[in-house]
């Protein structure tokens, strides 16, 4: 069986953002993770990586910018694709 994590999200936030060309939203979470400190930095090291799928949205940017002990603290850049 393979090794599992908890995520849990203890705070989100996000704020608008623009440039130029585009909009979208900045955002960020800090989230407790639970599990197989392997499978974790193994997924936290794929983050940046992973295709997210979201409607009318892309992911232009994620981080993780902070991780300590079982905290993480996951940065990223939405912008609207429509």
């Amino acid at each position: 069986m393979a090794a599992q994590i908890t995520l849990t999200i203890t705070e989100a936030r996000e704020r608008p953002w623009a440039s130029a060309t585009f909009h979208g939203a900045r955002h960020v979470l800090s989230v407790g993770v639970a599990g197989d400190v392997a499978t974790i930095e193994g997924w936290l090291a794929a983050l940046p990586e992973h295709p997210f799928a979201m409607a009318h949205h892309i992911v232009a940017d994620i981080a993780v910018v902070r991780s300590a002990n079982a905290d993480v603290v996951i940065e990223a850049l939405t912008v609207a694709n429509d």
